[in-house]
């Protein structure tokens, strides 16, 4: 490889490159052919950009291979398991959800007694996240109740 970029981040301080070829080299019989596999491998968010020089020998000049890729993540993940209560609720159950909803189901073991639900986040990025947490309170949940379950 001769040339190896990015865009966003100076990943390539603390990677590897992002794209390989193999293999790095050999011969081809007359009248055969070699298949050679690139591969795009990112370490790290960002655009990447590489340029590969294949040198045949007796050929008058070396061939140009320039690549780019793009890779993502989810910005932030999170750990928490998930209740089948959507399936199971009421079926006279009014209220609609936004599609790709997923309930999270915390029960009570009786009154004045504390449940505690753990969510874990997960930052994939090499970024700091700053959280913060805040209950919606605007004139689209004013008017919802909590629907009770009796076990």
């Amino acid at each position: 490889m001769k040339k190896f970029t990015t865009l966003r981040t100076d990943s390539i301080k603390y990677n590897q490159p992002a794209f390989k070829i193999e293999p790095t080299s050999g011969s081809i019989e007359p009248g055969a052919s070699q298949i050679f596999e690139a591969t795009f491998a990112p370490e790290e968010v960002d655009d990447f950009s590489g340029l590969f020089l294949c040198k045949v020998f007796y050929a008058e000049k070396e061939i140009e291979l320039p690549m780019s890729g793009l890779s993502r993540r989810p910005l932030v993940h999170f750990s928490i398991s998930t209740s089948d209560y959507l399936s199971r609720r009421y079926p006279d159950y009014k209220m609609t959800l936004p599609s790709g909803t997923r309930a999270i189901e915390i029960i009570a073991k009786g009154i004045n007694t504390r449940t505690v639900k753990k969510i874990e986040i997960l930052n994939p990025t090499s970024d700091a996240y700053q959280v913060k947490w805040h209950r919606v309170e605007n004139e689209e949940w004013k008017d919802r109740s909590a629907e009770t379950n009796v076990l």
